[in-house]
């Protein structure tokens, strides 16, 4: 028996290379796979983030254009008498309560854009705009709480989304391409002067507020920190100011 066992050593010793191949092959193979996989998510990931970045630079310039333009009526409200009632039904007295209350529609049609297109894109580790949904966040939040003691140019979140939806239109970019896009002013105005149109009934409250800041004087708190937390979105959008004046003054008591 001890010699048949020899003889069976040789032939075992013989075998081990062929084995160490097949389980060194069945690793790399599995490495292989590992490896693949791993480039694939990484391809994903990078694909992904282009697409947000992509998204982010492509409403960067609308979203930021609306914020400074609501900002800067803010900042005439506050510091000049721009809601001037003296003339009731006069035409600048009309342009301005309409136009103020479009501005804020056309900042809330923005920006439920943008909530629109990114909220169907993995966000990254590597978010190129790490501080924008802060900031409008802070706008947000300015604009819905009750923490003013006033109830003028208050917007609850819901509200919010609802005065963005009414104002979304289809557009087209200057190759012709579908885009996107907020309602103008002229249509807007319109649809204020409808009283049957859903804009006339979700936006007059925002008409009344801007003619009781107008009548009484009397500036709320809340116009002043939304002036602020949208001069803090310009500049995250527009850091090198590039695209806005650098007079980005925040209005102080």
């Amino acid at each position: 028996m001890a010699d048949g066992a020899a003889m069976w050593i040789p032939l075992g010793l013989a075998a081990v290379p062929g084995i160490l191949a097949f389980v060194v092959a069945i690793l790399n193979n599995q490495a292989q796979k590992r490896s693949a996989q791993q480039l694939e998510e990484l391809r994903h990931r990078l694909a992904d983030e282009g697409r947000q970045r992509a998204l982010v630079q492509r409403y960067r310039e609308p979203l930021a254009r609306a914020a400074y333009d609501l900002q800067s009526r803010l900042w005439n409200i506050l510091r000049g008498s721009f809601l001037d009632p003296s003339d009731p039904k006069g035409r600048h007295w009309l342009y301005a309560r309409d136009s103020t209350v479009w501005l804020f529609a056309q900042y809330f049609g923005w920006v439920e854009i943008v909530r629109r297109e990114i909220q169907f894109v993995p966000a990254g580790e590597d978010d190129p705009n790490p501080k924008l949904e802060a900031v409008i966040g802070k706008v947000a939040h300015v604009c819905s709480t009750d923490s003013f003691g006033s109830g003028l140019f208050q917007v609850l979140r819901s509200e919010q989304r609802a005065l963005g939806e009414l104002v979304i239109v289809e557009g087209h970019d200057a190759e012709g391409r579908t885009r996107t896009s907020c309602m103008g002013f002229a249509a807007f105005r319109a649809a204020l002067d409808d009283p049957s149109s859903e804009i006339s009934s979700w936006f007059s409250y925002l008409q009344e507020d801007a003619t009781s800041v107008a009548r009484t004087g009397i500036m709320c708190g809340r116009l002043r920190h939304l002036q602020h937390a949208l001069i803090d979105l310009v500049d995250i959008l527009d850091p090198r100011e590039v695209r806005f004046p650098t007079d980005r003054k925040k209005v102080r008591d």
